[in-house]
């Protein structure tokens, strides 16, 4: 999108146009050195035997191995690792006036037999070369598969180093368990259930050994836990969809005339940049499924209300803005996540994931084409954002992006994904075969793996 030899306008210029920093053009990742890894390690292990220790404590044990390192390096290690010190506080065993009391349900029961009784309780488990290595290895990927399209923002690509840092994930994340993984990829189905960052991770542009990716190996998808993808199970079989798709079914929603949104870096609000590409994409989906699409000045939030909670699938053709929610990006705060439409009739064009969640919505399908509408604000049970908000409002089947993909590219996946899915096969056969056809003409993962099909299949 920068065009360092550009005749006209300077670097300075078209970066103001395209709202970024210029800093960014020039950033590289750094990869971790062998004394990081080997630290990260020794943190990991020591963590694991005293939890109580907090960056003091770390500090004198990595002293003791022959490591010089300060108080400051040792925080802000044990930060990236997510380790933070266990240790009694104040008033710990004074309950909270609203917590409930759980009564204990084996008082006077006499324990009979085998399996009468369970318990749970929560063990970690050391992973090779450090609990933080998968997710180091992710963020170089992430950094190298996107580009500058959608609002996005991602460094120049750099194949050679993706390539082996996706190796190194197939044998931290694949490799012990591929042996139980199905082998009839075009009908059995990998169900990935992601914690934490994980939910970042592009399964599918895994490679394997041989240098095969995942998806040309198997069928993917993920789902937030066990309990949601039952629950998005649920809701696809009472949405009863058994018929063909009718055109009257289908919201297309292509470049919306684009809402300002605040801007930081400059205390000001700023016009989001208009997105030809995503209308194109919009239009090309629409006439294969001989629907009409809501493009531009159509395209209003207050139009998409009123015929959202009818429709069976819904496609967003827009950009994705994941900061908004939080008080010093966007100057809300809020659930993370909006997607931009146009604005008017007493409607600000940006609809967030608070109204998304608040919606009664019949759709089987909602496909969010933008940047990095598959990430928000990641917990213990997920990443708190779009693709959750959506689930909230009774969608059993979700497709996100995980960063900023090229509008050519997405045209044609998304349109080969339709096909597929109206030819007879499952969104995540469908999602599959997209992928392959795609990689055939657009062969680097930046192309065509930034798409996840969250929930049901079928």
């Amino acid at each position: 999108m920068v065009d360092e030899a550009h005749p006209h306008l300077s670097l300075v210029r078209q970066c103001q146009l395209l709202g970024i920093n210029r800093s960014s053009l020039y950033y590289r990742p750094v990869a971790p050195s062998e004394e990081e890894l080997t630290l990260f390690r020794l943190l990991d292990q020591q963590y694991l035997k005293t939890p109580f220790y907090g960056s003091r404590r770390m500090m004198e044990h990595l002293r003791q191995q022959g490591y010089q390192v300060n108080r400051k390096r040792v925080r802000r290690l044990m930060h990236q690792l997510g380790l933070q010190a266990i240790y009694p506080k104040p008033k710990l065993s004074k309950a909270h006036p609203e917590h409930k009391i759980y009564p204990y349900l084996l008082r006077e029961v006499e324990i009979v037999c085998v399996n009468q009784v369970w318990s749970t309780d929560i063990t970690y488990l050391p992973v090779l070369k450090g609990i933080s290595i998968w997710w180091r290895l992710w963020t170089g990927i992430a950094v190298r598969c996107g580009v500058r399209n959608r609002g996005g923002l991602e460094p120049a690509n750099e194949e050679g180093t993706a390539a082996k840092q996706l190796q190194k994930l197939y044998q931290l994340l694949i490799e012990p368990i591929a042996d139980i993984l199905p082998q009839n990829a075009p009908k059995q189905r990998v169900i990935f259930i992601p914690h934490g960052k994980l939910f970042l991770v592009p399964f599918p542009a895994i490679i394997d050994d041989n240098g095969n990716y995942l998806i040309e190996q198997h069928t993917i998808l993920t789902a937030p836990s066990i309990q949601v993808l039952d629950l998005a199970q649920k809701q696809r079989l009472a949405l009863d969809y058994s018929q063909n798709l009718n055109p009257d079914q289908l919201l297309f929603v292509g470049n919306p005339a684009m809402p300002k949104v605040w801007d930081p870096s400059a205390s000001d609000f700023r016009q989001l940049a208009n997105l030809p590409g995503a209308e194109q994409e919009a239009l090309a989906i629409a006439n294969f499924l001989d629907s009409q699409p809501l493009l531009n000045a159509t395209a209003t939030e207050q139009q998409i209300k009123q015929q959202i909670e009818t429709v069976r699938v819904i496609h967003f053709a827009t950009h994705g803005l994941l900061e908004y929610g939080r008080p010093e990006d966007s100057g809300f705060n809020d659930v993370p996540g909006a997607i931009a439409l146009a604005p008017g009739q007493g409607e600000d064009g940006l609809l967030t994931s608070a109204e998304i969640g608040d919606l009664n919505l019949q759709a089987e399908l909602v496909v969010l084409s933008a940047c990095d509408t598959g990430r928000g604000d990641i917990t213990g049970d997920g990443v708190i954002g779009l693709s959750r908000s959506l689930f909230e409002a009774g969608v059993p089947s979700v497709i996100v992006s995980l960063w900023s993909v090229p509008d050519a590219p997405t045209a044609d996946l998304m349109t080969e994904f339709y096909r597929q899915w109206r030819s007879g096969l499952d969104k995540a056969q469908a999602l599959r075969q997209a992928m392959l056809a795609t990689m055939a003409t657009h062969p680097e993962p930046r192309d065509w793996a930034a798409f996840t099909l969250i929930g049901e299949a079928q």
